[in-house]
């Protein structure tokens, strides 16, 4: 209920599809004490993921791209498929098959059903209760 599994990584002109495989150790596990993982989204480039409690983003293939004093690309970082969580918020999540989630071109939505309120994600730092700031 708290684990994501993900495949091994696609190279270009193998054989054999690898994103059909999945080894026993291709796993993240998320953080026990906030719930199940109860929805996955893709936002802005991101994989959003719920628990009961809680909510976050899944790093895939994080990379960052700097440019040298000749103008040529640097690529920092590991690339790896699933190496991290961080959550950005403790406190709102998403209950079990709920799937109350929205979304439009700048933020995504969801219902809180534990605090019974709405929040928003705008793909920052933090997630806003729009329930407590619009008075609903």
């Amino acid at each position: 209920d708290y684990r994501v599994y993900h495949s091994n990584v696609k190279q270009n002109n193998e054989y054999i599809d690898n994103w059909l495989k999945y080894m026993p150790a291709n796993f993240l596990d998320v953080d026990t004490r906030k719930g199940p993982i109860t929805g996955l989204r893709t936002f802005k480039n991101q994989l959003v993921f719920w628990q009961e409690y809680a909510a976050g983003v899944l790093s895939v293939n994080e990379r960052s791209v700097i440019s040298d004093e000749s103008n040529m690309p640097l690529i920092l970082g590991s690339g790896g498929v699933l190496t991290r969580f961080d959550y950005f918020t403790n406190v709102n999540g998403m209950h079990e098959d709920d799937y109350s989630d929205a979304q439009s071109n700048t933020t995504l939505y969801w219902w809180d059903r534990a605090n019974k309120s709405i929040v928003g994600y705008g793909g920052g730092q933090d997630a806003i209760e729009l329930s407590k700031i619009k008075f609903v």
